[in-house]
């Protein structure tokens, strides 16, 4: 049966869109397996996306995920966790680069590595965040700009220095955001859920992370609609325009 019934009317459409767009929204973003305080921090990691940037959610989920018992540390780990995206994007940028330009990452004849590179490298290779084994996209950052390079690796191992969220609700974060666009990498994807799944995560709860993550593009419906109908309306004031006006 359809979620709204057949109307001639106006806004039927309007209906439509809004009613099958709560439905998915309310069944892919409600919290099954996960305890509320985890189902809140990924809420807010996905709220504090770049990519969405949505201030109501990020106050909402914070809300939720203090009223659950997570603490003030505990939240701005989840915000760090979701800067981390940056190194997806050089992961992804780098990949493209290196294949018109495959000299940037030194092949066997490049000169060795110098010991403060190789120091990083090696920072590179212990615990924390990593977007992936070390390869030709790292070798070649390290080598373009190693303050850069640095700065990254320090970035990524912040949540596992300071270490205030628990394991497993760090690991569903990362699910959450990895499989959040704009371009999500399918490599780093699986590299998370595996992690997320030694860490004690069960797959339903990977599943339950990911069905959360599915549900934060209906904010464009959420978000955009009363802008839209907001200028609608004053169209539909100011009378019949022509194409060339503005």
């Amino acid at each position: 049966m359809s979620v709204v019934d057949a109307d001639s009317s106006p806004v039927a459409p309007l209906k439509r869109f809004t009613a099958t767009s709560n439905r998915f929204r309310q069944a892919a973003g409600r919290a099954n397996v996960l305890d509320e305080r985890t189902a809140a921090l990924v809420w807010l990691a996905l709220a504090a996306h770049v990519g969405l940037l949505h201030p109501d959610g990020i106050r909402e989920h914070a809300e939720r995920a203090a009223a659950a018992g997570a603490s003030l540390n505990e939240m701005a780990e989840v915000l760090t966790l979701a800067t981390a995206i940056g190194a997806e994007t050089l992961a992804v940028g780098m990949t493209a680069l290196l294949r018109q330009a495959p000299d940037l990452a030194g092949g066997e004849d490049a000169a060795p590595l110098s010991e403060e590179h190789q120091h990083l490298r090696d920072a590179f290779a212990r615990s924390g965040g990593r977007p992936g084994p070390w390869s030709p996209i790292w070798r070649a950052a390290l080598r373009l700009d190693p303050d850069y390079f640095a700065a990254l690796v320090d970035l990524l191992d912040t949540p596992w220095t300071v270490d205030v969220l628990d394991a497993r609700a760090r690991a569903l974060v990362r699910v959450a955001l990895s499989v959040t666009g704009p371009h999500p990498s399918p490599e780093s994807v699986g590299q998370r859920i595996s992690a997320a799944l030694t860490d004690g995560c069960t797959p339903p709860e990977v599943f339950e992370a990911m069905r959360i993550a599915s549900a934060v593009p209906q904010l464009s419906l959420v978000v955009g609609l009363p802008i839209v109908k907001g200028a609608a309306g004053s169209r539909s004031a100011d009378g019949p325009r022509s194409r060339s006006d503005p």
